[in-house]
């Protein structure tokens, strides 16, 4: 075995950001980095655990809305992130 410990999904440890994608993003604000979302190559996979009651509602709510649970999810998030300015 190696001295590097694989991971499940074959990842070796969080990828690291380069000195040019640092250098790239400076002065930006959060709202600046964000990308369009018609185009599937600017999106980010985000897996998370939620209380199963949590997942329940806010299926149900979407399901009211005519929204998905990623649309709310990405809303909420975005509010969030602004509000820390």
């Amino acid at each position: 075995m190696s001295s590097t410990r694989n991971r499940v999904s074959g990842q070796v440890g969080p990828k690291k950001a380069s000195e040019s994608n640092r250098t790239h993003l400076a002065g930006k604000s959060v709202e600046d980095t964000f990308q369009p979302k018609d185009d599937p190559g600017t999106l980010k996979k985000l897996t998370i655990q939620i209380d199963v009651d949590l997942h329940r509602r806010l299926k149900a709510i979407a399901a009211q809305e005519g929204k998905t649970m990623r649309e709310i999810v990405e809303e909420q998030l975005t509010v969030y992130v602004t509000s820390k300015k």
